[in-house]
């Protein structure tokens, strides 16, 4: 399955380098409720990372682990992206 994804023309993906380890440090550091991302808290941060870098949203199912890294939300038109099943 992952294969297949990867081998998509509209799937994108990000390298993790050396160069990106501080910058991922802070995002992790940062977390709000750092239980809430074991045990994917690297993956989590390099998507926190990339849609920042890009300026693009995020679609989850797992929007409560990725607000705990970034709890003003990646914003499309001015409003918090939500993952389906989302309760505030």
């Amino acid at each position: 399955m992952l294969r297949a994804l990867l081998e998509l023309r509209v799937t994108l993906y990000d390298p993790l380098t050396q160069a990106d380890a501080p910058e991922l440090g802070r995002i992790l550091a940062s977390a709000t409720n750092p239980a809430a991302l074991a045990p994917d808290a690297l993956a989590l941060a390099c998507v926190v990372q990339s849609a920042h870098r890009r300026g693009w949203p995020i679609l989850t199912g797992s929007a409560a682990a990725l607000r705990a890294l970034d709890p003003n939300g990646v914003k499309l038109s001015g409003q918090r992206v939500h993952s389906w099943g989302d309760r505030e």
